[in-house]
């Protein structure tokens, strides 16, 4: 079934199946009753693999093009050891001038941590 793109403001069409996956999680070591010891796989069908792909590509061109030079860690040119570094040097420069400074690190894991786990465990055994 083909049904108009809702988010989009030029006609446009998605099949239903490109709007599918199926999420399997698998063990890691550790304590299975730690949420943490799972790890997530979207399985997603060829056509979405390729529109996935794509939509990547734009985003990651966008986030470049936009100069945000603060984002480190999950780009493809600055890791976290980039950003942690830059860090480390203006808040030293910061110290030497004896200037105040503040800092706020925010764990996104937890923030995206919203799955209900039994869930999750009943869907696997099925």
């Amino acid at each position: 079934q083909v049904k108009p793109a809702e988010t989009s403001s030029t006609p446009s069409y998605v099949y239903d199946d490109w709007l599918v996956g199926r999420l399997k999680i698998f063990p890691k070591k550790g304590d299975l009753s730690n949420p943490n010891s799972w790890r997530g796989i979207m399985l997603l069908g060829a056509v979405s693999k390729v529109l996935s792909s794509i939509l990547s590509e734009i985003l990651q061109d966008l986030l470049h093009e936009e100069g945000m030079e603060e984002q480190c860690g999950f780009t493809t040119k600055r890791g976290f050891s980039d950003g942690s570094f830059t860090l480390r040097m203006v808040l030293q420069k910061r110290h030497e001038h004896n200037l105040d400074s503040w800092a706020v690190f925010v764990d996104l894991v937890k923030a995206f941590d919203t799955v209900d786990r039994g869930m999750e465990s009943q869907n696997s055994r099925s």
